[in-house]
């Protein structure tokens, strides 16, 4: 019996590159060979893409786009397929895991090339991805809903009046967070403490997405809940908090000082985490989300629960708050794969 061929997608045209080829180093050496052909499609920062037979070593070290076997691979729309330059020959996987995070992936943007081409992949489509990705459109969807999120204020590169800007800023209140509408892992973030700063941070947000946001900083304890979904029924859904030393959980926090601390399980009250599951499902299920995601929250001195922002492609390194949450539903990294693959919906 043949084995199904599973595609791990890589690397990118992102300014989470790194993160990807952590995850990806992760997830290929948690991959069931035995049970699995797996195949490895790495993409350079400059938006190359290559079939990659190497180690997954060099994937790490990102040494991975410099072996001498690489051949460049395109996707067919017409044999629903990735068509090899040097032969011509087509490759057609059972399943793509996504390892990819941040603009062309987790955007919506492959997943759209792939529904045209019929390829089969893990996680949420075009639609779901486009929305999630744009902070302030997600916010919209909990705000009608009736979870509460943070105020704020919407700047875009077509133009905006800093006068305009400073005024209403005043009335959010000091200090602030300025952060790009759509981007991942803390990427272009800054804390305001005063006016003389917003400009700057602005400008430096805009440079990562064609908006930012101006965002009332919250007194709360961050607080994620994954989500683990197959053959449409939620599975595992597990809630977990942190706790890091500088202001806000930077991209350096996460993923180079490792000095943050997971809390798992939550330590907030039975009640405030029963209305956090609630709230984290019907965001799922309004957003159009399926197969896995984390979503992330603040929770207040006050038991409150205010929606910060989701992600549809969480990382998957080796301290990853996804994978660790999910393993405190008894999941083990190997098994959480195995669901995403064998999901059928």
């Amino acid at each position: 019996m043949n084995k199904p061929i599973i595609c791990v997608i890589f690397g990118g045209k992102s300014q989470e590159y790194e993160v990807s080829l952590r995850s990806a180093y992760s997830v290929l050496n948690a991959l069931n060979e035995d049970k699995y052909q797996i195949v490895k499609i790495g993409i350079t920062r400059q938006g190359s893409w290559y079939l990659y037979n190497g180690g997954n070593e060099q994937i790490l070290s990102d040494t991975w786009h410099k072996s001498p076997d690489l051949i460049e691979i395109a996707l067919d729309f017409n044999s629903h397929s990735f068509i090899l330059s040097d032969s011509g020959k087509r490759l057609k996987p059972d399943k793509v895991l996504i390892v990819m995070h941040g603009e062309n992936s987790e955007d919506g943007r492959l997943q759209g090339c792939l529904d045209m081409a019929q390829i089969s992949y893990v996680g949420p489509g075009q639609d779901a991805s486009a929305i999630c990705m744009n902070k302030y459109i997600t916010k919209l969807v909990a705000r009608d809903l009736g979870i509460r999120v943070a105020k704020d204020i919407l700047v875009t590169r077509r133009g905006y009046s800093l006068s305009d800007i400073y005024e209403k800023t005043r009335k959010i209140g000091y200090p602030v967070f300025v952060k790009p509408t759509c981007a991942g892992s803390s990427v272009g973030v800054t804390r305001v403490e005063n006016e003389a700063q917003l400009k700057s941070a602005i400008e430096k947000s805009l440079t990562f997405s064609p908006s930012a946001l101006i965002e009332e900083a919250i007194q709360g304890v961050e607080t994620e809940v994954a989500i683990l979904e197959q053959n449409q029924k939620i599975i595992a859904i597990s809630t977990g908090q942190l706790s890091y030393k500088g202001e806000f959980y930077t991209y350096d926090e996460k993923y180079k000082n490792q000095k943050t601390e997971y809390i798992i399980p939550s330590k907030i009250d039975p009640k405030t985490e029963k209305s956090l599951r609630e709230c984290s499902k019907n965001l799922f299920f309004a957003l159009g989300l399926k197969a896995l995601s984390r979503l992330d929250f603040f929770v207040t001195p006050q038991n409150e629960i205010i929606f910060n922002e989701v992600n549809t492609l969480p990382g998957m390194t080796d301290i990853s708050m996804y994978p660790m949450l999910i393993k405190q539903s008894g999941i083990s990294f190997s098994q959480l794969l195995q669901a995403l693959l064998e999901n059928f919906d």
